[in-house]
């Protein structure tokens, strides 16, 4: 045997020796293109016999019945969370508030509000006039009427005996946007509104009774949602381990 041969057979033995030590035994499996298609295939497949066995009540809007279609693009959507009149959606209020940060991971669901998401519902009801009242006439309750005649009695008397049995009215107007505060302690919501009594003498202008601005802090209306840092609140939801199968749609 030439030494060019040995040479050979020895490289190989020492190569093939090296793979053994250096590679566990173990199965090696490559997928074809083919492969790769009928994997898709079969998985959209089993995707549309799960969504077929799903039991919900006939749907149907404006644009049809209820459909689905599957796709293979993916998409992350980043929700600003917040509230706008939708006659002017330029005029909203200036996002302040920090990104939440989720430090627990124990729960299935997690939910963040921060102040700005409350303060810009109330922010588009203010804009829409929501927090304005005007209560008069038939709108008027018998034992409110009561209360404001009663307490203005002294000041018709003075202003002009004849109104005693004139029409009253109240108006309330929150005359700036209620502004949300979350801290760990709780969360509170603080409207200022003007209130103005009026008395309404038949055939002349409405004569102002009173006028006061009031100041309306309201305590913690989110007991369910629990405060964990300042500016913002979160909630977890543990949900029960399903019983069937399920699809999870997501990037």
């Amino acid at each position: 045997m030439t030494p060019c041969l040995l040479s050979i057979l020895f490289l190989h033995f020492f190569v093939c020796s090296v793979m053994s030590v250096t590679e566990p035994a173990g199965c090696k499996i490559r997928f074809t293109d083919k492969g790769l298609d009928m994997l898709k295939y079969e998985t959209l497949k089993f995707v549309e016999e799960e969504l077929s066995n799903i039991s919900m009540p006939e749907m149907k809007g404006q644009d049809g019945h209820f459909q689905y279609n599957i796709t293979e693009y993916n998409y992350n959507m980043i929700f600003k969370g917040m509230f706008f009149d939708l006659s002017n959606q330029n005029d909203t209020l200036k996002n302040s508030a920090i990104d939440p940060v989720i430090r627990e991971y124990s729960r299935m669901v997690y939910l963040a509000l921060s102040e700005f998401f409350f303060d810009s519902g109330m922010f588009a009801y203010y804009k829409a006039g929501i927090f304005q009242m005007h209560i008069v006439n038939e709108k008027m309750p018998k034992d409110l009427e009561m209360l404001l005649r009663t307490t203005y009695f002294g000041a018709i008397i003075m202003l002009n005996p004849a109104l005693v049995d004139a029409p009253l009215s109240l108006q309330l107007a929150v005359n700036s946007p209620p502004k949300t505060t979350i801290k760990t302690s709780g969360a509170t919501v603080v409207m200022t509104a003007i209130v103005q009594v009026m008395v309404l003498p038949p055939g002349q202008p409405p004569v102002q009774l009173s006028s006061m601005t009031m100041y309306f802090p309201q305590p913690s209306f989110l007991d369910c949602i629990e405060p964990v840092s300042q500016q913002t609140m979160t909630v977890g939801l543990a949900l029960n381990k399903p019983t069937t199968s399920i699809l999870i749609f997501g990037p």
